[in-house]
C-alpha cells in the first residue's frame, strides 16, 4: 500500500485501486504520487485492472479529477490494463 494524505493505492489480487477520499482537491503533487505508487504496481504482469474510486467521487468529485483520470487512462493504455472509474 501507499498513501498520501487523503488517498492510497491499494492491489487486491489482480487489481490497483486508487482511493481518494471525501474533501480531497486533487493537486499537482498529489496527482505526481498518486501516479508514481500506481505504476509501481503496473509493473507487475499479474495486475490487470486499475479502479480509482472512493468517497470523494459521490456526490461531486474533486478539483483536479479529470487531469487524473486522464493519466490514469494513459497509464492504463500503456501498460495494458482495464480501468474502472466510479462511481461519479
Amino acid at each position: 500500500m501507499r498513501s498520501g494524505v487523503g488517498w492510497d493505492v491499494i492491489r487486491t489480487g489482480r487489481t490497483v485501486r486508487i482511493d481518494v477520499n471525501a474533501g480531497l482537491d486533487i493537486s499537482e503533487d498529489a496527482r505526481t504520487a498518486i501516479i508514481a505508487a500506481t505504476v509501481e504496481y503496473l509493473l507487475d504482469e499479474n495486475v490487470s485492472v486499475v479502479q480509482f474510486d472512493g468517497s470523494a467521487l459521490d456526490p461531486s468529485p474533486p478539483k483536479g479529477l479529470a487531469q487524473i483520470v486522464v493519466a490514469l487512462e494513459l497509464l492504463a493504455e500503456r501498460y495494458d490494463k482495464d480501468l474502472i472509474v466510479g462511481p461519479i
